[in-house]
């Protein structure tokens, strides 16, 4: 089995240029489909969040409705979730990211 290191990477303007071309154009624009495509090339489990789970996951467990202003906070925050999953390596790993994402977008206080 591969080792997989997780690590900032730089950014590449012209390689996401050509990522998000490709996504429009061989995904219809579904980030979610060509992730799933590349873990299943690489050989990678993968756990990804995006709107639909953080809507899922206010509402279940917090009574929250995510609105659009609140989505464009809270996936702000977003890269910040390979240093978490490095940092922590602990269940329920993504419910605590996501409490924290939305304790800084201002979604959840502080204290929650």
């Amino acid at each position: 089995m591969k080792e997989v290191v997780l690590m900032s990477r730089p950014s590449a303007p012209h390689a996401q240029q050509q990522l998000r071309q490709l996504l429009d154009d061989a995904y219809g624009g579904d980030p979610v489909a060509a992730l799933l495509d590349l873990a299943d090339i690489g050989d990678l489990a993968v756990a990804y969040l995006n709107r639909d789970w953080f809507a899922d996951y206010l509402h279940r467990a917090h009574g929250l409705q995510l609105t659009p202003e609140q989505w464009r906070d809270i996936s702000s925050h977003l890269d910040d979730f390979h240093d978490h999953v490095r940092a922590y390596g602990q269940p329920n790993i993504t419910h605590e990211f996501a409490a924290e994402v939305c304790r800084m977008a201002g979604v959840l206080p502080a204290d929650n």
